[in-house]
């Protein structure tokens, strides 16, 4: 995982992956939640991220999108082989996709996350009183990407 804005500024526009930079996204989201995050490998798949928080684990696939049948079954297969009771959950940008899959949650990662207002301690709605709205959250992003900006351009200088 790479800070996404020191990526964008090295590598050319033309090799820009959206779905790596939504799983980089996911990833530290998990972290900032204070799920421990792991990498999964069933058989010769690979789970995206397998998030472990008070014992209760949570399978992730991330992709920007699943609409390509292909896609849908490359990102189903890991989670379909795992038998165990834990959530599995496919994180995509895409909303034709959304929906349960034999037990598998299919679901728009803005809604996940960033859904009118989301909860900064749990992926569930929650009744406690710890929300932050979205313009909150883009001001915080905002203020963060300004301040890489900055370091870069002093790590360049220097």
């Amino acid at each position: 995982m790479v800070d996404l804005g020191l990526r964008n500024h090295i590598l050319p526009r033309k090799r820009y992956d959206l779905g790596f930079s939504v799983e980089n996204i996911v990833f530290f989201e998990l972290l900032r939640r204070g799920y421990q995050v792991n990498i999964g490998k069933h058989g010769s798949t690979e789970v995206d991220f397998v998030a472990q928080k008070q014992g209760i684990l949570t399978y992730y696939q991330v992709t920007a999108d699943m609409t390509a049948e292909e896609t849908f079954e490359r990102e189903m297969r890991p989670l379909r082989g795992i038998q165990d009771n834990y959530e599995k959950v496919v994180l995509t940008l895409d909303r034709f996709s959304l929906g349960n899959y034999d037990g598998i949650k299919v679901v728009n990662v803005m809604d996940c996350f960033w859904n009118k207002v989301f909860c900064t301690g749990c992926f569930r709605n929650c009744d406690v009183n710890h929300y932050i709205s979205l313009s909150e959250f883009e001001i915080i992003m905002f203020q963060i990407r300004k301040r890489l900006i900055f370091f870069c351009k002093f790590l360049f200088l220097t």
